[in-house]
């Protein structure tokens, strides 16, 4: 149960662009994989320019697309790699990705300052919380786009679906299975706040799934990438 608008997703979005795009020039080439560090560099920095230049201002499309349809429409962006590798870009066009990010952290935190510091990234996870509660997602939407400002009782709402996914996360990322338990069993009876005990256990057990599928795809992705590391050295 994925919600589009949070800001999380923007890392996810961005790293399929370069994922596609990548495929696409390789296959353009005829090759497998980059034939030399420069080569990566180049196209990467033209991926990034484009993705700069053509997506990030376009929040409502991406907001609204699921993955198979973002996928399909990075997939139709048409980069002539030959030219803008021709074409001298200025390196101060191409925003570093992680500078990116921390806007957007920054942003947020402004927005919602009874959170802490970069906890806006955990409501990424707090979907079912929302939906179980019965909180409008048009309103969540209002929300994070500054259009309107949370009211006392929408910020301890926030707060609550914040500690959720904290503390899921936590457990999530937990070896020691009785720590795990422990730290799962204090998230649901902090979920009982607001929900009655069985549908705080089935919410507790949607964003774990939630959270594991992510860092499972995280881990995988970072394995690809030093896999791939690994064969051009």
């Amino acid at each position: 149960m994925n919600n589009q608008d949070h800001f999380e997703k923007i890392q996810a979005d961005y790293h399929l662009f370069i994922d596609i795009q990548t495929k696409k020039y390789l296959v353009k080439k005829n090759k497998n994989e980059f034939t030399s560090k420069k080569e990566a560099k180049d196209i990467i920095d033209i991926i990034i320019a484009v993705w700069n230049e053509s997506i990030t201002n376009e929040k409502e499309k991406l907001d609204s697309l699921d993955t198979s349809g973002k996928a399909a429409w990075f997939n139709s962006i048409n980069i002539n790699f030959d030219q803008a590798i021709n074409s001298e870009m200025p390196a101060g066009e191409i925003k570093d990705p992680k500078e990116l990010v921390e806007e957007i952290e920054a942003y947020y935190d402004e927005l919602f300052p009874f959170l802490p510091e970069g906890g806006f990234k955990f409501l990424i996870f707090a979907g079912p919380a929302f939906e179980a509660f019965g909180y409008p997602i048009e309103r969540y939407k209002k929300l994070i786009t500054g259009e309107e400002r949370p009211t006392e009782i929408e910020e301890d709402l926030l707060l609550w679906a914040y500690n959720l996914s904290f503390g899921v996360t936590a457990a999530c990322k937990e070896k020691d299975k009785n720590k795990k338990n422990g730290l799962l069993l204090k998230t649901i009876e902090y979920a009982e706040e607001y929900l009655d005990k069985e549908t705080a256990m089935d919410v507790t057990a949607e964003i774990y799934t939630e959270v594991k599928n992510s860092i499972d795809d995280l881990l995988k992705r970072t394995n690809r990438k030093k896999s791939h590391k690994n064969k051009r050295k």
